[in-house]
């Protein structure tokens, strides 16, 4: 069981033409507004590689694991 203060670790990654504060903080907004909880975002690209191959495989990327999302 996960204490409802606690909060939600957010890996993210935006397009490259598409990065934008605005954009980010809207991101932000609605995710706490979705899961009614604080939530923190975490840029894919300063996470240490180590890290990211130790949570690749619980890591959803629009819906889809990252093993479906590299098959399209």
């Amino acid at each position: 069981d996960v204490p409802p203060e606690s909060d939600i670790d957010i890996f993210y990654e935006f397009l490259p033409e598409k990065v934008d504060y605005n954009l980010y903080l809207d991101f932000f907004d609605y995710l706490e507004g979705l899961f009614g909880r604080r939530v923190e975002l975490v840029s894919v690209d300063s996470m240490p590689e180590r890290f990211k191959k130790a949570i690749e495989p619980d890591m959803l990327i629009a819906g889809k694991s990252v093993q479906e999302a590299e098959s399209i």
